[in-house]
């Protein structure tokens, strides 16, 4: 059992459904009852363990797979949905900057960050009841605290 924060992008989910009646031309909900979802383009379908190909099924709306020939009773088939992981926007761990404001409901808003020993040049507003840690920064902007404020 995984105890944490969904995994929901940079995984793969896997959907089973057994065809319970026969002659189902698409499927979009596995047998246990989830709804199955994919990202177009990264799903990979099998029927009785074996690979189709892109002629055999359409998944093309991320939400369902449809498939040439109907199955017949008792056909299993397999559907491996990975989600794919965006990194466009993120931050490089070494470099990089924010043009905008970096805010986090829990913390501080700041209109500009940039890691020490560099200048910051903009105002930077933290709300009273959390903290602020620098080493040698040159502030060249305002400095607004709502609380009480320790410089050492």
């Amino acid at each position: 059992m995984y105890i944490g924060n969904d995994l929901r992008y940079g995984r793969s989910e896997v959907y089973y459904f057994t065809a319970t009646s026969g002659g189902e031309t698409s499927i979009a909900t596995a047998s246990d009852g989830r709804a199955i979802r994919y990202t177009v383009g990264f799903c990979t379908v099998y029927l009785n363990g074996i690979r189709l190909h892109d002629t055999d099924i359409t998944v093309t709306s991320g939400t369902s797979v449809a498939f040439t020939s109907a199955l017949s009773l008792n056909d299993v088939v397999t559907v491996e949905a990975t989600h794919p992981l965006s990194i466009a926007n993120a931050v490089p761990i070494s470099g990089g900057s924010f043009t905008g404001a970096v805010t986090d409901g829990e913390m501080a808003t700041f209109s500009k960050l940039i890691q020490n020993p560099d200048t910051i040049s903009a105002n930077i507003t933290i709300a009273s009841g959390y903290s602020a840690v620098g080493g040698s920064v040159n502030f060249t902007g305002i400095v607004a605290i709502n609380g009480n404020l320790s410089i050492v």
